[in-house]
């Protein structure tokens, strides 16, 4: 008796005699005696003799029947699962699977269409990013030649300078960029702000004692001397979140001793000291002697 091919719930099987035959799925055979495992292409062999559950005479016979299942299910159903996983990718939502070749052909028509539109965004967007790059680099170089430029106007006016001197200048002010964005320039040329000067035969020239002015340490010795008092100096306190560094502290008598440069002849920065100073007097209780120095 001849197998016929049919379609059941969706699922390709083969019909012989109302039986349902060479079923890809069955992996193990129920009997009333026992359970029969089943190799992957479901038969086995029983005392040497080929045996499966849809009753073929041979392995050729069952591997044929077999490979028109996947055959067939390749052509029904497969083929139309794909179509849905490349429309979910391109943002087109289809509520079920396609049904017939009509409306797969359509569906496929419409992901193709996306597809060009997908490859051509891409692109615009490689050559916007490459465009930014580009105009980012010549930015770079501009100010870097400027840089090079204003550095060699600076030193025809002055040779001594510090580093916070350097920065500070109208030269290099008005570039056209601040500090950070110069250092990071420099950064990737494999440079530092010192490989330039060093072309001029000059170098940045460093401050005693970090912070401290100019006549800040003798006027501290003068004072000392005057009252035969210790003045510590770089001492830190720590008030209000912050930590402060007051110019000179006697601990015996609780005075702090501060000396006052030309910078500090200013609205902003007094209103600084004079909140600073209000910090470190609610957290210690010190009084403080202000010494103005040059102005």
């Amino acid at each position: 008796m001849e197998k016929k091919l049919e379609l059941k719930d969706g699922k390709v099987v083969v019909k012989k005699e109302n039986k349902i035959l060479c079923n890809s799925k069955l992996t193990i055979l129920k009997t009333n005696k026992k359970e029969i495992k089943l190799n992957p292409y479901g038969y086995t062999k029983i005392n040497n003799k080929f045996y499966c559950p849809c009753n073929c005479k041979d392995i050729k016979e069952h591997l044929y029947y077999r490979f028109l299942i996947e055959k067939k299910k390749k052509k029904e159903i497969n083929c139309y699962d794909s179509c849905l996983k490349q429309a979910y990718y391109y943002h087109l939502y289809y509520p079920n699977k396609c049904t017939t070749k009509k409306e797969h052909r359509k569906r496929i028509k419409e992901i193709k269409k996306k597809q060009k539109q997908y490859k051509e965004y891409n692109k615009q967007q490689l050559k916007e990013k490459e465009k930014i790059k580009k105009e980012k680099q010549i930015k770079e170089q501009n100010l870097f030649e400027n840089l090079i430029v204003r550095t060699e106007l600076l030193f025809k006016k002055t040779t001594k300078i510090t580093k916070t001197e350097y920065f500070n200048t109208y030269e290099i002010k008005t570039i056209g960029c601040g500090k950070g964005k110069i250092i990071e320039i420099l950064k990737k040329k494999g440079m530092k702000i010192e490989d330039v000067i060093k072309e001029h035969n000059i170098t940045f020239e460093k401050t005693k004692d970090g912070r401290i002015g100019k006549n800040e340490t003798s006027l501290l010795d003068m004072i000392e001397k005057e009252n035969n008092i210790t003045i510590k100096r770089n001492t830190s306190i720590k008030a209000n979140g912050k930590i402060y560094y007051p110019d000179g502290k006697d601990e015996e008598n609780k005075i702090i001793y501060e000396i006052d440069e030309p910078g500090h002849n200013n609205i902003k920065q007094q209103i600084k000291d004079k909140k600073r100073e209000d910090d470190i007097k609610n957290k210690t209780g010190y009084t403080f002697i202000r010494i103005r120095d040059g102005w």
